[in-house]
């Protein structure tokens, strides 16, 4: 599915707290796709590789993550603009 996408030049984000980036310094233009993951276990590596940009929100006081919602979210919202 995500080589699918991709073909079609649909970018993919996953969310990941290691080598992604802050959310903000993305911009969507059009459809996209976004592969978020629960707070434990996260997204499989494997898939994570395989994504166009892995994104991050950043986080404020000694939460250690998001809910999955919530981050999902936060990152929808901004990419529609």
């Amino acid at each position: 599915a995500i080589t699918e996408l991709k073909e079609r030049g649909i970018p993919v984000y996953g969310s990941a707290l290691k080598d992604a980036k802050e959310y903000r310094s993305v911009k969507a233009e059009g459809p996209f796709a976004l592969i978020v993951g629960n707070e434990g276990a996260g997204i499989d590596p494997e898939i994570l590789q395989m994504t166009d940009q892995n994104l991050y929100v950043p986080m404020y006081g000694q939460a250690e993550s998001l809910n999955v919602a919530v981050a999902a979210a936060v990152l929808v919202y901004h990419l529609r603009g």
